[in-house]
């Protein structure tokens, strides 16, 4: 993504973008930043939000036209902002996982906005994630009743997927990971 992309969406999911951007980047100070449609967010002093998987997942959400279920769930992650380990609420049955905050936005796209939606589930069947990243859509199938094997190559990757996968003990079992490609 361009920096004018990245600060079109800025622009457009914060409702102060302008004493957002002063006052993060010019004068370092905190700031209340007023995410559209998800509500506010302290900004603490100092802070380089824009490292922060959760926080450019949230002003990327809430710069898109969904529905009002969506935002009521995205509003559930603003407390968790700052926190290593969030916990993202399954659209669908209101089930919560637990992840590490890092690459939140594809934990976004597997439990809240639906992209699997279109998978017919049947428990006890067998799926195979190429590509596991850091789980999610392993724990997401999991939950769902299937067993999962999963292929991660990147070393540092498959660590954060173990992790999450531990966060979950719920699914754990039903998962078997692998550091390969």
């Amino acid at each position: 993504m361009s920096l004018i992309e990245g600060f079109k969406i800025f622009k457009k999911g914060i409702e102060n973008w302008f004493s957002v951007a002063l006052n993060m980047f010019l004068l370092k100070r905190e700031v209340n930043c007023k995410l559209k449609n998800i509500g506010s967010v302290k900004l603490k002093k100092g802070k380089n939000y824009l490292n922060s998987s959760l926080f450019r997942a949230l002003v990327f959400a809430s710069s898109k036209d969904l529905s009002m279920d969506h935002y009521n769930l995205l509003k559930s992650s603003l407390p968790q902002i700052d926190d290593e380990i969030i916990t993202v609420i399954n659209f669908e049955d209101k089930n919560e996982f637990n992840f590490i905050n890092k690459e939140v936005s594809v934990i976004f796209e597997s439990f809240l906005f639906g992209f699997y939606d279109c998978v017919p589930y049947s428990s006890g069947e067998s799926l195979i994630d190429i590509g596991g990243n850091v789980g999610d859509t392993a724990i997401y199938f999991a939950n769902r009743g299937y067993d999962v094997v999963a292929f991660e190559p990147l070393p540092h990757i498959y660590e954060i997927a173990m992790k999450n996968i531990s966060l979950n003990p719920s699914v754990n079992e039903k998962i078997v990971f692998v550091n390969k490609a």
